[in-house]
């Protein structure tokens, strides 16, 4: 029922799905399903990708939480996700250097739940036009695996952000790079 809220709600906006939702993976991590999904979609006759996020605890019957954003991409739609995906990977590396911007009780509170800080990219991608719109991603790691936080930060709004393994981006690098 809301997905067909959503889909009227971005055709009313102008937003026209430009191909089919494409599943780059579903898998479990710990108690959690994480799925991430990818939708080419136009706007204005310039070329979007929209990203929908879902994670859930068991069948998914209940507490399923998904979140959508779009963003803009050159005609070159794969390279830009390439240039996107190449960044968190290499934060994800051991002999990256690592940035920390949490604060003293971020800090506090990730000892206290056994979660461990790897790295953050301040800037993931970034587009300039009315607002500043940038993407921002954590990586942090608990006893399941690596998770990877994305921050979707519009200026002067409160930002959007979603989970998904870190295997996740790996294997969407790995099929990019089979496409360029």
């Amino acid at each position: 029922m809301l997905e067909g809220f959503a889909d009227s709600l971005r055709k009313s906006l102008g937003a026209e799905p430009a191909g089919d939702r494409i599943l780059v993976d579903e898998c479990q991590q710990g108690l959690m399903t994480y799925r991430l999904e990818i939708e080419p979609e136009t706007l204005s006759c310039k070329p979007r990708i929209r990203f929908i996020a879902t994670e859930f605890k068991g069948s998914g019957s209940a507490g399923k939480t998904r979140k959508s954003f779009s963003w803009t991409v050159s005609d070159n739609a794969y390279a830009d996700l390439h240039a996107m995906t190449s960044k968190v990977l290499a934060a994800a590396d051991p002999e990256a250097e690592v940035i920390d911007v949490r604060g003293v009780v971020g800090r506090w509170f990730d000892q206290l739940t056994g979660v461990r800080h790897v790295n953050h990219v301040p800037v993931v991608a970034e587009q300039y036009g009315p607002a500043k719109q940038w993407i921002e991603a954590t990586l942090s790691e608990d006893k399941y695996g690596i998770l990877v936080t994305f921050y979707v930060e519009y200026q002067g709004r409160s930002p959007l952000s979603f989970r998904v393994p870190l295997a996740t981006i790996q294997k969407l690098y790995t099929s990019l790079q089979s496409l360029l």
